[in-house]
């Protein structure tokens, strides 16, 4: 990496403005962009920020050596609107993913964000190419230094090494020109090719959007993903350079390289807004809607970036809060398995929304004495519990003409990578002062399927049969009668709650191909029938808010429970 600016020789001091060598460097004075090679350690929002921009971070990461700057799916140096020429077998490395497993795959961490759209740096680079967006060059000049320096662009390019909401780019430079005061006359220089390596940050901007029919219900406001080109802070730099391959050997004037750093840093500070490129275009809703597929409407917008656990691959992802929801704590990260092993794309529903979007609602009918208010979402983010002190009476189980009331007075169900489990414990007065109790475990799964139709919708399944013990709390007065009592009951309680987390299930199944919080009893019985409906309108309502550059309609390909619900496939890239 090149020195700081208390590193610079006392002539190039002499011969050049200050301007040119306190640039910001990644891990120099003047940038708080240093950072942390951890992903764990990305940093959460620190201020208040509107629903329709996303705030600064913190995160940093530390490099103390240039990595190289040639940009994933791109060639090192391309003339500016060349075809680009695509190293596909870096973009293979998000596809061809694997995930190791336990009872299905590993965990697909939101971090707390209600839906994660991500894609792979490849295709991110592919549409920088397509649409020309890089500018044609840049041009320094200062007159009372009698300094001038100048350079052409090619193809910019998202490289390796940034993390979170740092972004690398690539900047090939070719045909550098300049000139600067010697002791007897100017002194010119040249350098025929070079890549600059800058870090960057990314911004949302609001959009026009149309005048609503009902003022009370306003539509979207689109709000494009582009480079972030001004900043009031100055630890927290437009651009930072990260490093320089002089692509052979460095001028051979120290002023020349200095001057070039510094002239093209200068440039992309004040200049970055010709980097016209929309990364992605997001609907974010000012109205909060409560209907048909609220819980992937987004409210509140981020980003962020991470590579893959390879390193040879990138992922760029937008990252939302729904349903009004503000972020909180939630870290700007990332997760590399955010894309599904064989495919392009991969959105991510959080388990926040499967849990308390769709289950916590449909609590009340899979037992009649139930009421939502009765549970509460686990301390643990990742569970939906029975409320302290709360019991929920069971149906009555009958037995040679006597009545007996079973109670649920420990629930817990956590989604386990591909696993919903639920351990359940209940309890039931046999009479004589004795009680039994039962307590077991349900797992179930979901994944794709097909209705009568052929088509593609959600099905549910049980991941082996429950287990489950039981006994009594007073083993003394225990006799032979009650033991065969409490089997007959410990049969019939077990069912009773198989059906109703079975129900749970479907509930969720029958909320994601819905669309609706809250399912009817009509609603959940379709699921896992021929009248299931298809999933054509969970993948729409899901990506459509989110448009990537060159994207059509979303070709579903994958569908998987990894923790947060995770649809793969194909943006329509052209």
């Amino acid at each position: 990496m090149s020195g700081s600016a208390t590193d610079v020789p006392d002539d190039v001091r002499a011969a050049l403005p200050g301007k040119l060598l306190d640039i910001p460097r990644v891990g120099g004075p003047r940038t708080a962009h240093a950072m942390t090679r951890s992903r764990s350690a990305a940093a959460p929002h620190t201020t208040t920020q509107s629903h329709t921009t996303t705030q600064s971070h913190t995160t940093t990461r530390s490099h103390t050596t240039a990595r190289s700057s040639t940009p994933v799916g791109a060639r090192r140096i391309a003339p500016r609107g060349a075809p680009a020429t695509l190293d596909t077998s870096a973009a293979s490395d998000v596809s061809t993913a694997k995930a190791a497993t336990d009872g299905g795959t590993q965990t697909v961490d939101t971090f707390g964000w209600d839906t994660v759209f991500a894609i792979s740096l490849t295709d991110a680079n592919r549409a920088i190419v397509d649409h020309r967006s890089s500018p044609a060059g840049f041009e320094f000049r200062d007159e009372s230094w009698g300094i001038s320096c100048r350079g052409e662009f090619g193809d910019w390019q998202i490289t390796l090494g940034g993390d979170g909401a740092n972004i690398w780019l690539s900047l090939p430079i070719s045909d550098v020109r300049g000139s600067y005061p010697g002791p007897d006359a100017a002194v010119t220089f040249s350098h025929p090719a070079m890549t600059a390596t800058v870090q960057i940050r990314l911004h949302y901007l609001p959009q026009p959007a149309p005048v609503p029919v009902d003022p009370a219900r306003p539509g979207p406001v689109p709000h494009d993903l582009v480079p972030r080109s001004a900043t009031e802070d100055p630890a927290d730099p437009v651009a930072a350079l990260v490093a320089v391959d002089w692509a052979g050997a460095e001028p051979s004037q120290a002023v020349a390289k200095y001057l070039i750093e510094g002239a093209l840093v200068g440039w992309c500070n004040d200049h970055l807004d010709q980097f016209a490129h929309v990364f992605a275009t997001v609907e974010l809703n000012r109205y909060i809607d409560s209907g048909d597929f609220a819980f992937c409407k987004p409210t509140y917008l981020s980003y962020a970036y991470v590579e893959t656990d390879s390193g040879r691959d990138g992922i760029l992802g937008v990252l939302c809060m729904t349903g009004g929801r503000p972020p909180g704590n939630n870290a700007q990260q990332l997760t590399p398995l955010a894309i599904p092993a064989g495919t392009r794309a991969g959105f991510n529903i959080g388990e926040g929304r499967l849990l308390q979007d769709m289950i916590l609602p449909t609590i009340p009918l899979a037992w009649s004495h139930a009421r939502t208010s009765d549970f509460v979402p686990g301390s643990d983010g990742h569970s939906i519990t029975l409320a302290d002190g709360a019991s929920v009476r069971l149906p009555d189980v009958h037995h040679n003409g006597r009545s007996y009331t079973p109670h649920l007075t420990r629930f817990t169900l956590t989604i386990v990578n591909s696993v919903i489990q639920v351990d359940a414990y209940t309890k039931v007065d046999l009479g004589l002062g004795v009680t039994g109790w039962c307590q077991s475990v349900h797992r179930y799964t979901i994944g794709l399927g097909t209705n009568a139709h052929g088509q593609q919708t959600l099905v549910y399944r049980p991941v082996g049969t429950p287990v489950e013990q039981h006994g009594t709390t007073i083993e003394s007065m225990v006799t032979t009668i009650v033991l065969i009592v409490l089997g007959v009951l410990v049969a019939v309680i077990l069912a009773i709650l198989t059906e109703g987390i079975a129900l749970l299930v479907a509930g969720l199944v029958a909320g994601l191909l819905f669309g609706v919080a809250g399912m009817t009893p009509q609603m959940i019985a379709a699921v896992n029938t021929d009248r299931a409906p298809n999933i054509d309108l969970l993948a729409f309502n899901a990506t459509h808010p989110i448009t990537w550059p060159n994207s059509a309609a979303f070709t579903l390909r994958t569908v998987g429970l990894h923790s947060a619900l995770q649809l793969g496939g194909d943006p329509g890239f052209i």
